[in-house]
């Protein structure tokens, strides 16, 4: 199972590799996508830049430029403009912090709930016009399984 990670109004899905923002969607590349997992994954400590470019490109050499090209794209997504209140700050010489208040859960806990709004959904359909003996009988372990 992987992890969600929550922060404001956005949820880092690492297995489906998406980002949402109020349950819409946020495009992101994919690479920028490892930045924004990483960073959320260290939530407020400082990460080197040189841990980023490892965690992300591995052994690849890839100039510090493009990883604040990345930053910058993230940040746009993120909507992240003011200096005062930045999701991502820039630590001068030694790299990024990400200082949102970061919640993980389990993608599994997700999935069931959302099974659960489902099952409960279609149970009420199945149930109008059923008499009051058989909704007791259903709520009691009939497809309690």
């Amino acid at each position: 199972m992987s992890n969600l990670y929550r922060f404001g109004q956005f949820v880092l899905n690492p297995g489906r590799r998406t980002l949402s923002r109020a349950d819409s969607p946020v495009s992101l590349t994919p690479k920028a996508f490892d930045v924004l997992l990483f960073l959320a994954q260290n939530p407020n400590r400082v990460v080197t830049k040189e841990e980023l470019l490892q965690a992300v490109w591995g052994d690849m050499f890839v100039e510090e430029g493009n990883l604040a090209q990345y930053i910058s794209h993230l940040r746009k997504a993120l909507e992240d403009p003011s200096e005062d209140t930045r999701l991502i700050v820039t630590i001068a010489r030694k790299g990024y912090q990400f200082t949102a208040r970061v919640t993980v859960a389990e993608a599994a806990d997700t999935a069931k709930q959302a099974a659960v709004q489902v099952s409960t959904a279609e149970g009420s359909l199945w149930m109008q016009g059923r008499k009051p003996e058989i909704v007791w009988l259903r709520h009691d372990g009939a497809g309690a399984d």
